[in-house]
Order: structure tokens, then sequence, then C-alpha cells
């Protein structure tokens, strides 16, 4: 079976989408399977197992650059058996989409999703993403039933179309043991602590809001790492994280 992985950048120190396709190209590639990452740019230390074949194209003006990614790679992967893009491409078996559509997206960022539409960068992403959802020959990966539901809703896709399959964890690197190893100075070293308890079947993601709007005001002049928590259910009651 010749398998093809796509994605704009393929990179083993990514973050988000670029690890979750370095790990999935490791795996198969252990399991011997013939595969070929097709990507825009690669990083040269990359050794997950598959050699990856860089097509080029544009790097300026995103619209551009989707839209020529997305020809280069439907004319790259002819041929294979099955096609599985972690990128807005219209072409593949199996289309990732990841944290949702784009849709939703505008939607949650923007007080005035509606003009963000006429955006040569919005208007690209959503055609793309519209074309996907409407090809009954393409299957849809969802990382949680949240966003499943949401595109089901949105666009009227069928269920059978809709895959769930969650983001993995390395086990070998998230282990109880690396907790204190790892974990203790890096929290010493921030005075930085969070602690979630999920008493319900959901975690109130507005505490945890409120928790980051306390922490920046008490420390105004300290420099801290953005990032962005996305708590959408607490399945396990009781969960309690503290890292």
């Amino acid at each position: 079976m010749r398998v093809a992985l796509v994605i704009e950048r393929f990179r083993a120190a990514g973050g988000g989408v670029e690890q979750a396709a370095y790990r999935l190209v490791r795996e198969l590639a252990r399991r011997e399977l013939e595969l070929t990452v097709f990507c825009r740019q690669a990083d040269t230390a990359v050794s997950a197992g598959a050699s990856p074949v860089a097509l080029g194209g544009p790097r300026f003006w995103q619209p551009l650059r989707v839209l020529e990614f997305s020809r280069r790679a439907a004319r790259a992967t002819r041929g294979h058996d099955v096609v599985h893009s972690y990128s807005r491409t219209r072409r593949q078996h199996i289309y990732r989409a990841g944290g949702g559509s784009h849709a939703a997206y505008l939607e949650r960022m923007y007080p005035d999703p509606a003009r963000q539409r006429w955006s040569p960068r919005h208007r690209v992403l959503l055609a793309i993403e519209e074309a996907v959802f409407r090809d009954a020959s393409q299957l849809v990966e969802c990382n949680s039933r949240r966003v499943a539901d949401e595109i089901a809703a949105r666009y009227a896709v069928p269920r059978e179309r809709l895959v769930t399959i969650y983001n993995g964890v390395d086990a070998q690197h998230f282990t109880p043991e690396g907790r204190e190893a790892r974990g203790g100075p890096l929290r010493s070293a921030l005075r930085l602590a969070i602690h979630m308890y999920g008493g319900s079947r959901h975690t109130d993601t507005s505490d945890i809001s409120q928790f980051w709007v306390s922490m920046m005001a008490q420390m105004p002049t300290r420099r801290m790492a953005s990032g962005a928590i996305c708590c959408e259910k607490a399945w396990t009651t009781g969960a309690t994280w503290s890292h």
C-alpha cells in the first residue's frame, strides 16, 4: 500500500499539527508501510523514518501559498492508495479538520466574522474546506466529538464520513516519573501553577480565564509565555491536573 501524507511544513520540533503529523509518520514508518511525506518545506534534521518530498512553492501571501500548495500536492500524490492531508488541500482521501472548521474559528475570534469573509486569506481557506466537506469521496478526521458535531451541523456532513481520533500522547515522554524531574524545576522557574478540578461533567473554562487574568494582574512586569488552554470536556469526574 502506498501512503502519502500531506502537510505544508514537516518538522520534528513543530507544534500542534506538525507534531501530530510527525508522530504519525514515525509510527507508520515503524510498521514498514510505503510512506511518502509531501510538504512545502521540511526540516533537514527530520528523521521520522520517511524521506519528505519538498514541493516548494511561494512562501509569501498566504492565499497564493495555500492554493499553490494544494495544486502541487494534488498532482504529486496521484496514484497513491491513501492520501492523508494535514493541511488545507482540496484533493485527498482523508482530510484532518483538527480543531474544527475555519468558519467556526472566525466566529470565535472576531466580533464581526461576516466582514472577515471578504479577506482573501479567509475566502480561500473557507472555499477549500467547504469543497472538502461537500465532497462525499473524502473522510474527515476530527480530534474531538465537539469538532465532529460542529462540522456535521454546519455542513451537513454525514456521520459515516466523520472519524474522531483523539490526539495521541507520547507515553514514553510524558510519564509520572518525570513529574518532579522536569515539572518541578519548570514550575519553580516560572512560578506558575495551574490546578483544575473537574467536580462535575464539565470543567468551567471561565474559572481558568479568570485565573489567567488574576495572574497577569499580579505580575505585570513578568514576561510570560503566551498560550491557549482548551478544556473541551472533562469526562473523568474529579480529574486533577497540576503542571
